[in-house]
């Protein structure tokens, strides 16, 4: 399965009608995707100091459906399940928490 990465304000659910997929299906390739809400990861923190970075994600958290941040395990248990079961295929899993 090859991992393809989508930015999630310019990603469409309705992928599934692409014509990468429908080209690919057909030769046992499934396509699937992540859309990761806020995921704290070294990235984000490299643009922040510490403070501004701990600030930052409380805040997000407060605000946040289920009251914390993403991890970027929570991010790599869902590619592990797209990887693993093999019936999924031209789904998009939202792992950001409840946001949208």
């Amino acid at each position: 399965m090859a991992l393809w990465v989508f930015r999630p304000k310019t990603f469409s659910s309705s992928f599934t009608c692409c014509p990468v997929i429908s080209s690919v299906t057909r030769r046992s390739v499934r396509v699937n995707a992540i859309t990761p809400g806020q995921v704290d990861t070294p990235l984000w923190r490299s643009r922040l100091s510490e403070t501004e970075a701990r600030a930052h994600f409380d805040r997000v958290a407060q605000d946040h459906p289920v009251g914390r941040v993403g991890t970027a395990d929570y991010v790599a248990q869902a590619v592990l399940f797209l990887m693993t079961n093999g019936f999924m295929n031209g789904a998009a899993l939202d792992i950001d928490g409840g946001w949208r």
